[in-house]
């Protein structure tokens, strides 16, 4: 079920009178994300953001992990975002859809001020910036890692895994790719062929310390800068996974006017990363593969979105494409 906007305000107003908060204003954000997303001030002029969580992604029990592992991270010092519980000391709340029986989980956070990375680098596209930004956020990526390596999720931690199943199995995450009907029947054929390529390759590659608990989603809309400071929201995707993928989904954008820094930014990101994570080099070296494992898991994300979007048939094509050749030139497959 599609909610409109009635329904978007009607549940954001039901969801926060069971949080100890006296509102002053509640405004619907018009910004493209899995979940909606309320910008709400309360009367002392502290702000948050209430999130109503899209339907069938999560279960209760995988929302409640994301708080536990997100508690852990700020805790630790990561600049993430810091739940606010109900009245009930729950950090989600089941709110029905007035004359349903549909509902969505809600929950809130402390509002995080920046501007996104994408925004930062359409104002200054000079090379210094953007090394300066990658670099940082290697840094911060690095510090994710660490952070999460020695970490024990207790007892009912119920997160996905992107693991050889999860990113190229029989059934995906994200929806069987090689499918998509924006193909020809020889794209659908070799895209077959790379993802039983991928599976073999990623049950064979090296866990340990380089697979952990992920953020799984670092794009440039979900990282923050104020001044020096970067921090990360969104974490709807937080999974266990290899943390190669956190890196190349950091530089993943197909956006032709981006792709001059693409190879400034992967330089600088990885510098960042390698400055705080002592034995990198198997995350580092991996980097390309999970770029690719990106690539396809993406059209899939995109034609399941047909509807939000519109004419996804060029969006389809300018990933398909060089994905195929990526995989070619990466000898994956055979031309």
């Amino acid at each position: 079920m599609i909610l409109n906007e009635e329904q978007k305000y009607q549940i954001a107003k039901d969801a926060v009178i069971h949080w100890d908060i006296e509102v002053k204003d509640l405004s619907l954000l018009p910004i493209h994300t899995e979940n909606e997303v309320f910008k709400l001030e309360d009367v002392n002029g502290n702000f948050f953001a209430l999130r109503i969580h899209r339907f069938g992604y999560h279960d209760l029990e995988e929302l409640e992990s994301e708080h536990i592992w997100t508690s852990y991270l700020k805790k630790s010092g990561l600049n993430v975002p810091e739940f606010i519980n109900t009245k009930r000391e729950k950090p989600y709340k089941k709110i029905f859809i007035k004359n349903s029986e549909d509902f969505r989980y809600v929950g809130i956070v402390k509002w995080i001020r920046g501007e996104t990375l994408e925004d930062s680098i359409l104002k200054d596209r000079s090379e210094s910036n953007i090394s300066n930004i990658f670099e940082r956020l290697g840094e911060l990526i690095a510090q994710f890692h660490i952070t999460s390596i020695d970490w024990d999720p207790p007892k009912g931690f119920k997160r996905h895994s992107w693991d050889e199943e999860g990113l190229m199995g029989h059934d995906p995450t994200w929806g069987r790719f090689w499918e998509i009907k924006y193909a020809s029947n020889k794209q659908r054929s070799q895209l077959l062929d790379i993802q039983n390529r991928l599976y073999k390759k990623l049950k064979n590659l090296t866990k340990g310390n380089y697979y952990s608990m992920t953020h799984a989603d670092m794009n440039w809309g979900n990282v923050l800068i104020e001044g020096q400071k970067l921090s990360v929201i969104d974490f709807d995707d937080c999974c266990f996974g290899w943390h190669a993928a956190d890196l190349a989904n950091s530089i993943w954008n197909t956006d032709p006017q981006f792709a001059s820094i693409h190879e400034i930014s992967k330089q600088a990101l990885l510098k960042g990363y390698k400055s705080l994570r002592n034995n990198s080099d198997q995350v580092i070296k991996d980097l390309d593969l999970f770029y690719l494992v990106r690539c396809l898991q993406i059209l899939k994300w995109v034609e399941d979105r047909e509807k939000e979007i519109g004419d996804i048939e060029p969006i389809i094509d300018s990933i398909l494409r060089p994905a195929i050749n990526r995989a070619i030139e990466m000898e994956i497959i055979k031309s």
